[in-house]
């Protein structure tokens, strides 16, 4: 086998640039990269430069046999194929080219020229379609697009999970990392294998992306069991905790994992484990500019609520103080948004059952993490250090629940024990500064490997169940920064190790089993990085390695990294892998790695492979703190416990990947080529000399030679016999036989060509296909054999068959007849009763369509009216406003009226108070005096008047006046028996007088009539009281009906009010005439004859027939009785507001002084006992006096409170009463239009509602009355006493005397005739109510 062929160049103008580089060929040359066949006309690859190519046509070629010759070739330009520059080159400088018809194929083994030009343009084709997959024999390459394609929908993970195979005619699907994934997990399934997903590439190049893309279509495909939900939740949580911002990958994995899926034996997931290599904890305190710390810590300080952080001490300006975030100057990345991905994080942490307590415990730690990097130092002299005391400090140990004295105390002093004395050294500034950092990655790294172990320990369950598994290996790619360190050299050392692995695999691995069988085949050459391997890990006594060198001068506590730079330069200046340039520093050098130079600074490199922490921060943490950080603690100590002198980073990193190889060779291996399309991460973008540069450092060129040219199809001879075997017939080999010629005769038999397959000395191996053609051919037997066989065997059975159907299909044509028959019955049935059924229902549609109609008619007619109604309504409720604008205009003037009149009263107030003061000059008497002389005059001035008016009209004098009153005396009891008559008939004393003329005249008839109805007195006086109103009717219907009684008039007396035949109508009222009279129910008279009957006055036919007559009218004219009651609540307002001016004057009380009470005595002006006496004496003598209580407070404290809001409410009523009666009057007779309103129905309710209101009022009228004469009796009560009459010597009061006013002791006509009767008239009248025409 070839050994290492390649040649390195100079990198390009910056330090750490890629360098790409040209294989020579091997002298076995492949005759398909060859110009031999082409002619004038072909289609060749120019090389116009080191890492250029382009596309020609053949002009001129050299003669045959010509060594040397000169080729033409003309380039192909924007206008068309050849139309550019004509050039004549060598022939090294030309490649053939592929047919247009395999442009853009799916796999590169099927490239006839294979060659890089061809590769390159085959993915770049496919490429700039988003096809970003391609295969190159077993591996797939997957090219980083940088932004979304539609390659990962339900449709087309649904196609790759049913996808089929060549063999059944289905078509093969397009390269994908499902396809790759789907293939390793059948190879599991099917035969009971652990298998292994490779995922290697450059930083950048898109390894974290592909591996949870097959994540989740492993999850997708053998899901079921809930577990792939918390796997595939894990990938944000390692991501946030592990990948960070790199100059060239946005989300660069800082460490490496290795997930190994486990499967139960129903091939479903059931458990995980991850395994972690090398996380880069210096990133956690340094960082170059433009990258960022890792995710977790710009998530955290984004995503914190106000109260969140303050309880974690996050400042709002975060992001700028803390030291740790801001020294790259980079705290964002273009297109993510960290609150987000945050979100996932916590989702992520729950699903692994991390709770919410321990959720906060890690926030807290990692505030107290960025908080130790404002740790700060101020000199104390001897160049040792004490921690400045700020903010920092306390939030650092609060948040790590530490005492802030020792945490200042355990950073700036070291305490070494030797030889049983314990010794504390100060620290400098810079070992302080370290052993700060140092705590912090310490720290962070412990935190990181409790979250992978909580995840291991929630998702390790399916190991108990099942061996099998599926391992994805996610690992750090290439890298090569302006800076490169500890860090750097130990990732592209594993990437080294797995570059190998694949060399191993896919070239040694292969050819060495064709050397082990005696394969005759042609090598390929391939560049093997064993040497530079070597170089890096490299133990004595095989030899001399840069890691072994850095553990060795580790072991030196005087070592530092120049002592290591000058060893490396001495003892490795002659190996072929490792340079360094004199003209440098000592501590940088160079590693030629398979993918490019990288120069390495020595910076630092002792302290991060030695990774040592102060005991002292240790036991710190251990003492105090909260679970989280004792429970890290304790792992620190552990670690730093069973670590030896020689377990250095180094050593332990070489261990891990020594396992790591040997689990992979444990399983088979399924490899993914990511590669990275350009370095500035655009889209769209396709550098082809830096994909030339991958392609060739992951060696796919001849990883598709290989297995184009290669046997990848192997069988054992045992296996095939066995398989196949089945075939031959009885040809078959028993045990123990050999079976290498039943493989010949196998292969003969199904005609296989030699050059098709080789056989070996245990196994036969196949070209790729052969086997499925073997498998076409062997299938097809089968199925003739099976085929034969089912025939034999179905010939028995269908003859059975074909006799039963026979028979069956008689019965059932039979049964079916039957039952159409039946069915086509009921079928006319249904079809009758359906058309009545649809009858009715469009009958039913038209009648509610009609109806419907009818409704929204009916709807816009009642909107019409009633708009038309409410603007009526309107106007006559404007009408309405006016009138009661103009009664409070009115009510105004009135007001200003009664202030006109209380001021003319309070003038002449004050004019009397002049005119009393000057009575009181010019008699010159006391003040007393003079109170009791106008107090008396102003109490009986009437009284007198009338005295004196009595005396002129009569014409009596004193003596005569004596006679009269001895007269009343006499008659007293007869009188107040007339006066309790008058009170209950409510007449004055003309009507009296006519009422008992008429009873002189017809008293045997009511006698007569009262005996027959056996009324009592007051059904008489209502009869009286009717009679009064109708006298006249009355008497002329009596008259017409000849109801005489021996030469009397026949007349009853005049009602008060009734004209009568003098033409006096004072005090009358007018009674409506009406024409309807029910002459039918009175009875006939008896006979004139019956003298018996007439003298006694007993004719009880005729006055029972009077009788009806009188409750017939009582009952037509019931309305004007209550009419006259209106009239009497408007007579009892004239009389006192008549009162009012007399009350007035009785206002003006005299102060209350009893120095005048002896002179009463000898007062010389005294009134008779004779003088009518005053209101409260008629009060106590009988007579019923006019109204007076509306001239004291409590009668106008009445008036207003009950008799003013009944007048009112009266007139409201009225005017609404009237409006309503209106309106429907109008309505009848058509003059307004109310549409829907029955004019007779309204006409009855409103009847009804007045009807109601009628009989409301009266009893409120009758109530007010009773009330009325309850208050006016209360206030003569009041004053009873208070006003006294002197006479004769004594001072007693009107009432006590028993006597009634003269005036009023003259009603009777048979007393006083003659000039005495307009006075006493013109008296009575002023007393009694009068009522208006």
């Amino acid at each position: 086998m070839a050994g290492r062929n390649r040649q390195l160049k100079a990198a390009s103008g910056r330090p750490g640039a890629w360098v790409s580089k040209s294989p020579a060929k091997s002298q076995a040359a492949w005759k398909q990269d060859t110009l031999e066949g082409l002619e004038k006309g072909s289609r060749v690859w120019y090389k116009a430069g080191a890492n250029s190519w382009v596309l020609g046509t053949l002009q001129k070629t050299p003669q045959p046999g010509q060594q040397g010759g000169q080729w033409t070739v003309a380039l192909d330009s924007e206008a068309g194929e050849g139309t550019g520059q004509v050039i004549t080159c060598r022939v090294d400088l030309l490649v053939p080219a592929n047919p247009v018809i395999l442009d853009g194929v799916a796999d590169l083994t099927g490239l006839t020229y294979l060659n890089e030009p061809s590769i390159l343009h085959g993915l770049n084709l496919r490429y700039s379609e988003d096809l970003i997959y391609t295969h190159a024999g077993p591996v797939l390459i997957a090219i980083n697009p940088f932004k979304q394609v539609p390659l990962y929908t339900a449709d087309i993970v649904e196609k790759y999970v049913n996808r089929g195979t060549p063999r059944d005619g289905s078509e093969a699907p397009e390269p994908h990392v499902f396809l790759t994934a789907d293939s390793a997990y059948k190879a599991m399934a099917r035969n009971n294998a652990s298998q292994s997903l490779v995922i290697t590439g450059e930083s950048g190049s898109g390894k974290t992306e592909t591996t949870k893309i097959a994540m989740q279509y492993l999850a997708g495909l053998a899901g079921g069991t809930g577990v792939e939900d918390a796997v595939l939740a894990t990938n944000p949580l390692l991501e946030a905790f592990g990948n960070a911002k790199t100059l060239r990958n946005n989300n660069s994995s800082r460490f490496g994992k290795l997930i190994e899926i486990y499967f139960d034996r129903g091939h479903h997931i059931c458990g995980a484990l991850i395994q972690t290599y090398l996380l880069e904890k210096s990133r956690v305190v340094h960082q170059l500019p433009g990258e960022r710390n890792y995710h977790i810590f710009y998530q955290l300080v984004k995503s914190l609520s106000r109260q969140e952080a303050d309880e974690l001490h996050v400042p709002s300006n975060a992001l700028k103080r803390f030291r740790y975030l801001n020294r790259s100057g980079c705290t964002t990345i273009a297109g993510t948004d960290d609150v987000a991905d945050f979100c996932l994080v916590k989702h992520a942490m729950d699903a692994v059952n991390i709770d919410k307590k321990s959720q906060r415990q890690v926030w807290l730690l990692l505030s107290a993490i960025l908080w130790l990097g404002n740790v700060e130092f101020d000199s104390a002299g001897d160049d040792s250090v004490t921690v400045r005391r700020d903010e920092a400090l306390a939030n650092a140990a609060e948040l790590l629940n530490l005492d802030e004295d020792e945490l200042a105390t355990a950073l700036s002093q070291r305490v070494l024990t030797a030889g049983g004395e314990t010794v504390v050294r100060h620290l400098r500034l810079d070992a302080a500064e370290d052993s700060r950092d140092a705590l912090a990655k310490a720290v962070y790294a412990a935190l990181f490997r409790w979250l992978v172990t909580r995840v291991n320990a929630f998702l390790a369950v399916g190991k108990k169940v099942s061996g099998v598994s599926l391992s994805i290996l996610d690992i750090y790619g290439f890298e090569c920064f302006m800076e490169n360190s500890f860090e750097q050299l130990c990732i592209n050392y594993a990437n080294e190790r797995l570059q190998q692995q694949f060399n191993r695999h896919l070239f040694k691995v292969e050819q060495e089993t064709y050397e082990a069988e005696g394969i005759d085949w042609a090598h390929v050459d391939f560049e093997d990085n064993q040497i530079c391997v070597d170089l890096l890990e490299a133990r004595p006594p095989k030899g001399t390695g840069i890691l072994s060198l850095l553990d060795e001068e580790c072991l030196f506590p005087r070592s530092t990294d120049s002592t290591f730079g000058e060893k490396l330069r001495k003892q490795l200046r002659t190996h072929e892998c490792f340079g360094y340039d004199p003209r440098i520093p000592s501590l940088d050098f160079t590693v030629r790695h398979y993918a490019g130079d990288v120069l390495y600074s020595c910076d630092r490199f002792l302290d991060k492979n030695r990774d040592t922490l102060s005991p002292d921060l240790v036991i710190l943490l251990e003492r105090g703190g909260n679970a989280l950080v004792q429970q890290l603690a304790e792992d620190l100590a552990h670690e730093q416990s069973n670590r030896s002198a020689s377990a250095t980073v180094g050593a332990r990193f070489r261990e891990q990947l020594r396992d790591l190889i040997a689990r992979l060779d444990r399983t088979e291996l399924h490899f993914v080529r990511c590669i990275k399309p350009n370095n500035e991460q655009a889209q769209e973008d396709y550098d082809a000399a830096l994909v030339l540069h991958q392609l060739r450092c992951c060696g796919i060129t001849e990883v598709a030679r290989i297995a184009r040219a290669g046997y990848p199809t192997r069988y054992a001879h045992q296996q095939f016999a066995q398989r196949y075997s089945s075939l031959l017939g009885n040809k078959v080999p028993r045990k123990g036989e050999p079976v290498l010629e039943t493989c010949k005769q196998l292969l003969s038999k199904f005609g296989v060509k030699p050059e098709q397959y080789q056989i070996g000395r245990t196994k036969i191996f196949f070209r790729a296909g052969v086997l499925g053609q073997l498998e076409d051919s062997a299938t097809r037997i089968n199925k003739a054999v099976l085929s034969i066989q089912s025939i034999r065997r179905m010939l028995p059975v269908r003859r059975r068959f074909l006799r039963q159907r026979r028979a069956a299909v008689s019965l059932q044509a039979g049964e079916r007849g039957r039952s159409a028959r039946k069915d086509f019955k009921v079928l006319k049935q249904r079809h009758r009763a359906a058309i009545k059924v649809q009858a009715a229902v469009r009958g039913y549609q038209q009648r509610m369509a009609y109806m419907h109609t009818l409704a929204a008619v009916l709807t816009i007619q009642i909107a019409l009216r009633r708009w038309q109604l409410n603007r009526r309504v309107s106007v006559r409720a404007t009408e309405r406003r006016g009138r009661e604008t103009r009664a409070a205009a009115a009510a105004a003037a009135e007001a200003e009226k009664a202030a006109t009149e209380r001021a003319a009263v309070e003038e002449k107030q004050r004019q009397e108070r002049a005119n009393f003061a000057a009575i009181k000059d010019d008699f010159g008497v006391d003040q007393d005096d003079v109170y009791e002389v106008v107090a008396a005059w102003n109490e009986h001035s009437e009284d007198v008047e009338s005295y004196v008016a009595l005396q002129e009209e009569s014409g009596l004098d004193t003596e005569g006046l004596r006679e009269a009153v001895q007269q009343w005396r006499q008659h007293k009891d007869d009188y107040l028996q007339y006066e309790a008559l008058r009170r209950d008939t409510g007449m004055d004393g003309e009507g009296m007088r006519k009422v008992l003329t008429s009873w002189q005249t017809h008293g045997a008839k009511l006698e007569a009539v009262r005996a027959e109805f056996q009324t009592d007195p007051q059904h008489i006086r209502d009869v009286l009281r009717v009679w009064q109103l109708q006298g006249d009717k009355i008497n002329a219907f009596l008259e017409s009906e000849g109801v005489q009684e021996n030469g009397g008039t026949g007349r009853l007396p005049a009602a008060h009010g009734s004209h009568t035949a003098n033409g006096d109508a004072e005090a009358g009222v007018r009674t409506p005439q009406k024409t309807a009279w029910r002459s039918n129910t009175i009875a006939e008279e008896p006979e004139d004859g019956d003298e018996e009957a007439s003298g006694s006055g007993a004719r009880p036919q005729a006055l029972s027939a009077s009788a009806c007559q009188q409750l017939a009218l009582w009952e037509e004219y019931a309305d004007e009785v209550e009419e006259q009651m209106r009239v009497l609540l408007a007579d009892n307002a004239l009389l006192q507001a008549a009162l009012a001016d007399v009350r007035s004057s009785l206002a003006h009380e005299r102060p209350g002084s009893t120095s005048g009470a002896g002179r009463r005595e000898s007062e010389p002006w005294e009134l008779s006992a004779s003088r009518p006496p005053t209101g409260e004496a008629r009060v106590q003598n009988g007579v019923a006096p006019p109204p007076a209580a509306s001239g004291s407070p409590a009668g106008r404290e009445f008036i207003e409170k009950h008799v003013k809001p009944m007048s009112e409410d009266l007139e409201k009523k009225r005017a609404l009463f009237m409006d309503d009666a209106s309106f429907i009057s109008e309505v009848r007779e058509g003059r307004a239009l109310a549409p829907g309103m029955d004019p007779e129905a309204e006409l009855k309710t409103l009847r009804l509602r007045f009807d109601n209101f009628r009989r409301d009022f009266k009893a409120r009228l009758e109530t007010t009355a009773e009330n009325l004469k309850r208050v006016d009796k209360e206030e003569r009560k009041a004053r009873k006493g208070s006003l006294r009459v002197s006479g004769s010597g004594d001072s007693r009061t009107v009432s006590e005397s028993g006597e009634m006013p003269l005036s009023q002791s003259l009603p009777f006509p048979h007393e006083h005739e003659g000039g005495s009767k307009p006075a006493l008239s013109n008296m009575l009248s002023r007393l009694s109510f009068r009522r208006p025409h």
